[in-house]
C-alpha cells in the first residue's frame, strides 16, 4: 500500500506537504488502512474504529471501518445541520418519527442530510488465515472488495494510479518485487492529480503478524530508478516518432 502525505484543506483551495504524518495506519500487523480526504476527520475516525473494536467481538475490521464511517457520518451532520435547529440526532428521529416537523422543515433537512458529504476514503489491506484481501469504503459507510483485480485506488490521483496499475497488467498474481515497484509508479502517476503530495509512504503486508514500511532512502531509491525509467521512455519515444515520421507522406511530413 502507498500514500502521500500531503494535508488537503477543504476550508480553503490550500494543501501542504505534510513531513511525519502518514497516511497508512496499522490497525494489526495483518491490517493495514489507507486514507485519502480531509485530514480534520481522520484522527475522529480512527478513534471511533478503535473504539467499536474495543467492545465488539468482531473481527472484520473491514466492516467496523464501515460502521466507524457511518457514525461519524452522522456526528458531522448533527453538528453541520441539526444543531442550527437546537436538536441533536435523536431528537431528529423522535420528531420525525412522531410527524412532528412541517413538511418545508422536513424536506430541507432530507435534502441536506442527502447531500452532505463526508470527504473521507478508505482502503484497507488485509491478510487473514493467509489470504490477503482489498476493500475500498466509502462515504456513507460502502464497502466494495477488489480481490478479484488484486488492487485498487481513491483520492484525487485515483484515475492515474487505476491507468498506471492497468498498464502494467498488475494482477494478485504479479512477484512482490514488481508488484512493490507498480504500485510505487501508480503513486508517481497519481502526483498528477492536484492535492497529491510528492512524499511517499508504502507499507507491505506479508503476514497476519507482520508488515514492513519501506525507509525513506529504500523510497528514494525507488524514485531514482522511475527518474531512470522516465528518461528512457522519452527516449525511445522520441525514437519511435522518428521512425514514424520516415512512413508518412511527403505532404504530412512537411506538415509535422
Amino acid at each position: 500500500m502507498a500514500a502521500d502525505r500531503t494535508i488537503t484543506l477543504n476550508l480553503e483551495p490550500m494543501e501542504f506537504g505534510h513531513g511525519h504524518s502518514s497516511k497508512l495506519y496499522e490497525l494489526t500487523p495483518g491490517v493495514v488502512l489507507g486514507a485519502a480526504g480531509a485530514p480534520v476527520y481522520l484522527p475522529e475516525l480512527m478513534a471511533e474504529l478503535r473504539r467499536l473494536r474495543a467492545k465488539s467481538s468482531d473481527r472484520d475490521w473491514v466492516n467496523l471501518a464501515s460502521d466507524a464511517m457511518t457514525n461519524l457520518r452522522r456526528l458531522k451532520i448533527e453538528q453541520t445541520i441539526l444543531r442550527r435547529f437546537g436538536w441533536d440526532y435523536k431528537t431528529y428521529e423522535k420528531y420525525y418519527a412522531a410527524g412532528n416537523l412541517l413538511e418545508a422543515h422536513a424536506r430541507k433537512i432530507l435534502e441536506e442530510m442527502d447531500k452532505y458529504h463526508l470527504c473521507v476514503h478508505l482502503v484497507s489491506g488485509i491478510i487473514d488465515d493467509g489470504h490477503g484481501s482489498i476493500h475500498g469504503i466509502e462515504d456513507p459507510g460502502v464497502v466494495d472488495c477488489f480481490d478479484a483485480i488484486g488492487y485498487t485506488a481513491t483520492g484525487s490521483g485515483e484515475n492515474y494510479a487505476m491507468q498506471t496499475l492497468v498498464r502494467s497488467d498488475y494482477t494478485h498474481d504479479t512477484p512482490l518485487t514488481e508488484a512493490i515497484y507498480h504500485v510505487f509508479e501508480a503513486k508517481k502517476a497519481a502526483e498528477q492529480a492536484t492535492g497529491v503530495g510528492r512524499r511517499t509512504d508504502i507499507r507491505v503486508v506479508v503476514s497476519e503478524k507482520r508488515n514492513i514500511q519501506l525507509s525513506d532512502e529504500q523510497i528514494a531509491g525507488l524514485g531514482q530508478i522511475w527518474e531512470e525509467k522516465q528518461k528512457r521512455t522519452d527516449t525511445l519515444r522520441s525514437q519511435v516518432m522518428s521512425d514514424a515520421e520516415k512512413w508518412l507522406p511527403s505532404e504530412l511530413r512537411k506538415l509535422s
